[in-house]
C-alpha cells in the first residue's frame, strides 16, 4: 500500500485535499518492525508521527514497584490507529513507550513536514490539531478510569 493511500485512508486526514497529502507522503516511509522491537521510548524527543498499517503496538509506561521498575500495557493499538502524537505537540516528548505487540508495517512521518503544512494553512493545521486533540482526551480519559479502578480495589482505607 502506498503513503497516500494509507494518509486518505486515515480518519485524522479525512476531508483534507491530496495535494496536501501528496506534500506528506514524500517525507513518509513504510518500515517494518518484528515482535517486540521498540518504536519509542518515553521521554525521547519524538520526531516521527505513526499510523499502523498492519500488526499491533502496545503502549506502555514504566512504573516503580518494590524498588525496581516494570513497564504496564496501558493500550494496544492496530491497525490504522495512531501512535506518537507528541511529535506534533510540544513539548515533543513521547509521554509513553511504544514496542511492538505482533509484528507490525508502519507508516512513519516526518514531524517537521507536518508542523510545516499545519503553518501553512491554517484549515488544515486546525483540522489535525483539533482531531489530535480528541485523541489526547479520549488517552487522558482512559488514564482516569484506570486510575479510578485502581483506587476502588487498591487504594488506602480510610
Amino acid at each position: 500500500m502506498a503513503a497516500i493511500e494509507i494518509l486518505t485512508s486515515n480518519p485524522l486526514f479525512e476531508g483534507i485535499e491530496s495535494s496536501a497529502l501528496a506534500k506528506i507522503a514524500v517525507h513518509s516511509e513504510l518500515i517494518s518492525a518484528e515482535n517486540d522491537s521498540l518504536i519509542f521510548t518515553k521521554g525521547d524527543i519524538a520526531i516521527h508521527l505513526y499510523f499502523i498499517v498492519s500488526g499491533s503496538v502496545s503502549l506502555r509506561m514504566p512504573i516503580m514497584i518494590l524498588n525496581g521498575e516494570k513497564e504496564i500495557v496501558l493500550d494496544v493499538k492496530h491497525q490504522g490507529d495512531m501512535i506518537g502524537w507528541s511529535a506534533i505537540v510540544p513539548p515533543h516528548e513521547f509521554t509513553m513507550t511504544a514496542r511492538v505487540a505482533e509484528s507490525c508495517e508502519l507508516l512513519r512521518i516526518s514531524a517537521n513536514e507536518l508542523q510545516s503544512l499545519c503553518k501553512q494553512d491554517n484549515e488544515i493545521g486546525y483540522t489535525i490539531m483539533s482531531r489530535i486533540g480528541t485523541l489526547i482526551g479520549s488517552r487522558l480519559n482512559q488514564l482516569e478510569r484506570m486510575f479510578a479502578k485502581e483506587l476502588q480495589f487498591n487504594g488506602p482505607t480510610l
